[in-house]
């Protein structure tokens, strides 16, 4: 039988830190050490790879790549990379509780660049017979099946302002060799700042790691369901992917234009096998199915066609899935622009749950409209959006 254990969730970027963002310094040890303190005994984390727009960890450029804004500039002061005042005077925003994130790729990647510039000047490195340590050897021949494609990648990509790989020249877009090999022959520089960075990424990481372990800590880490189509990856493999002759993707995943009518069969497939809600002695639910329903604001009448529907199941087979109506939505980002950029009012969330109650679905789980205030769910704060 496996060893049953406890940890937190807690991202990397959530970190306390004085400079935007969390990072893999001493906040993260300290936290290691809390865990600890607390008998925990795993940290789990978000995906750790650079973001790209909306600066979801779940939308990477990069499926190998590490989060440039993670490396800690207190670390790569004391290696004598960086001066406390390269960094520490900078304006990292006006509230240490958020990340922002237009802030922090304006100012962040200036910083890494003047570490990259004492990197260079420390070129060579005393007693060696190469130009850099064997650590930078190892971890570049390590990474030879993705860092390259990668470095190459981010400098295209500044040279183009950032935009999508699908939108570069042809020759670039198509990655022809001649032009890959003017590019490389021209941006030297920018390619080694990448491959910097991500050494950079790797040493820290590891630091921590190992600081971690020999705590008894073990880390628990996430990865992005998909690769993103706007990625090193797709860029470089594109015969991976389903692409046309121009680079651009021949099918894109996403919600299909009657969603409900997609969700149907699959969630009559599931209450088939899964069988009738069981439970044990003491009330947790051993098997079965709970169809959980999020009414959101201004679409009440969604909502009943939505219960309709459940209720038409519960007719057909009684007791055949546990219903669950809840109200905890908070809008974020670009909501607003589709009409729900507010929580819903205590008058529309009992309007739907009387109208689940009326269709019979009353041995179920009601969401108290209280669980919802603000002080319970996140406030988010746009600025920088």
């Amino acid at each position: 039988m496996k060893k049953r254990c406890s940890g937190i969730l807690m991202p990397v970027s959530s970190l306390p830190g004085g400079y935007g963002i969390g990072s893999m310094g001493q906040a993260a040890r300290d936290f290691v050490d809390f865990l600890v303190l607390a008998g925990q005994s795993v940290w789990q984390i978000l995906p750790v790879g650079p973001t790209s727009y909306g600066d979801s960890p779940y939308r990477s450029c990069s499926a190998f790549a590490g989060n440039p804004y993670f490396i800690d500039l207190d670390q790569l002061a004391a290696d004598g990379l960086l001066k406390p005042e390269d960094y520490a005077k900078e304006n990292w925003g006006t509230n240490p509780n958020y990340c922002d994130y237009a802030l922090l790729y304006q100012k962040r990647y200036k910083v890494l660049r003047k570490a990259y510039a004492a990197f260079l000047q420390q070129r060579p490195v005393p007693g060696y017979d190469t130009p850099y340590s064997d650590d930078w050897y190892r971890f570049t021949f390590l990474s030879d099946a993705w860092l390259p494609d990668y470095c190459l990648y981010m400098a295209i990509k500044e040279e183009n302002k950032m935009c999508d790989w699908q939108t570069w020249p042809a020759p670039l877009r198509l990655r022809d060799p001649k032009a890959l090999e003017e590019f490389r022959t021209g941006h030297a520089d920018e390619l080694g700042f990448w491959a910097f960075v991500q050494y950079e990424f790797a040493k820290q990481w590891q630091a921590l790691k190992a600081y971690a372990n020999s705590k008894g800590i073990k880390i628990m880490g996430d990865i992005p369901i998909y690769v993103a189509a706007d990625s090193a990856d797709a860029w470089a493999g594109r015969e991976l992917f389903e692409m046309d002759s121009e680079g651009h993707p021949r099918r894109v995943a996403g919600c299909p234009p009657d969603y409900f009518a997609e969700a149907k069969p699959a969630i009559e497939a599931m209450m088939a096998q899964a069988g009738h809600p069981v439970f044990d002695a003491d009330g947790i639910l051993q098997k079965g199915v709970i169809l959980r329903h999020l009414a959101l604001p201004g679409h009440v009448d969604d909502s009943f066609a939505v219960l309709d529907q459940m209720a038409a199941w519960n007719d057909a087979d009684p007791g055949c899935f546990i219903p669950s109506v809840m109200s905890q939505y908070t809008p974020f980002y670009k909501a607003a622009e589709h009409g729900i950029g507010r929580r819903i009012t205590t008058y529309e969330y009992r309007r739907v749950v009387n109208y689940a109650m009326d269709k019979g679905l009353a041995q179920g789980y009601m969401q108290q409209k209280s669980s919802a205030k603000e002080e319970y769910t996140p406030s988010f704060d746009l600025t920088g959006v």
